[in-house]
């Protein structure tokens, strides 16, 4: 069942969207997946700073496997138009060395 704006999309990103704008519409569910290396200590975090016209419906609780291997997932909900960053941080767990952290940050506009 369609929501009154039209039917929902679910719109799936990687880190190989860091570069572009990510435009999706209000009610469109964004599901950002990163590898995982849960061997090697590393994890991804999400900044705590998510903008306020996205609703986080899932954290990486929802460890999935991707064509790659594990991946960490989180999806969100577009609840209102507007414009921010989400903002990863893939660091080894419990350590904030920052010669072993990186970074990936999207630039989500909702319409």
């Amino acid at each position: 069942m369609g929501s009154p704006l039209g039917p929902r999309r679910i719109v799936d990103i990687d880190a190989r969207n860091a570069h572009a704008p990510i435009r999706i519409n209000v009610g469109d569910v964004l599901r950002v997946v990163l590898p995982a290396s849960p061997a090697t200590g590393h994890a991804w975090s999400l900044d705590e700073r998510v903008p306020a016209f996205l609703c986080v419906e899932s954290d990486p609780g929802n460890r999935a496997m991707s064509p790659s291997g594990a991946a960490d997932t989180w999806t969100f909900r577009a609840h209102d138009t507007g414009r921010g960053l989400l903002q990863f941080s893939f660091s080894r767990h419990g350590l904030t060395d920052a010669t072993d952290a990186r970074a990936t940050t999207f630039d989500v506009r909702v319409e």
